[in-house]
């Protein structure tokens, strides 16, 4: 009983979620690096929309590993999802209030940072703290 309440409340994708998203990563990464050695003179836009092509693909693929079913999901993996997720969350906070901080000390000028950016540094820090928890549990 407790099993099914615990499958209808949580939001996570199915298993299989995790290998297309290492298949979307590896995708969108392997076809950035062929577009880069086989079109080098390319003009600024179109790099830069290969660019956001390539980070929005990689996003999507670490969002399918992060939010995919383990092969047994109880409260134990629920509880440490939640606390890695808000463990990322506090690293992204941290990231862009020192960042500034980080410019003014070290006299650089302070660019915009992209919301790709920070996005795939939270969902790399989610993946990355989620199975070394894991691992430890």
């Amino acid at each position: 009983m407790e099993k099914n309440i615990l499958n209808k409340n949580t939001f996570l994708l199915p298993k299989y979620f995790k290998i297309l998203g290492i298949a979307v990563a590896i995708l969108s990464f392997g076809t950035a690096l062929y577009l880069a050695k086989m079109y080098p003179d390319w003009l600024p836009s179109q790099k830069h929309m290969a660019r956001n092509f390539t980070l929005d693909g990689l996003i999507v693929g670490l969002l399918f590993i992060a939010w995919s079913k383990d092969k047994v999901e109880d409260e134990r993996t629920i509880a440490l999802r939640l606390k890695t997720a808000a463990w990322s969350f506090m690293f992204g906070v941290i990231f862009v209030l020192l960042r500034p901080v980080m410019a003014v000390l070290h006299e650089d000028i302070l660019e915009n940072q992209p919301a790709q950016t920070m996005l795939m540094m939270m969902l790399i820090m989610f993946i990355c703290m989620y199975y070394m928890k894991k691992r430890v549990l």
